[in-house]
């Protein structure tokens, strides 16, 4: 599992691909970013595309309860 960072957010990288075919890049971005169920965010650098899912931070507190029902 590789995880990458851009704009104090993290990812995690589901597949890198190229774009070389013949449908037009918006088409090939949904098309590829559809075979991935959890692909929530498409970056690139360079001529690579990165597919990945956002890492959400989240706060939680642990409840007890005292109450026997």
């Amino acid at each position: 599992m590789r995880i990458i960072a851009a704009d104090d957010q993290r990812f995690i990288v589901l597949s890198v691909r190229k774009h070389v075919g013949e449908e037009s890049l918006e088409e090939w971005i949904e098309q590829t970013k559809n075979q991935h169920y959890l692909c929530d965010k498409v970056l690139r650098l360079s001529d690579e595309y990165y597919f990945c899912s956002q890492i959400i931070d989240a706060e939680f507190k642990e409840v007890t309860s005292n109450d026997n029902r």
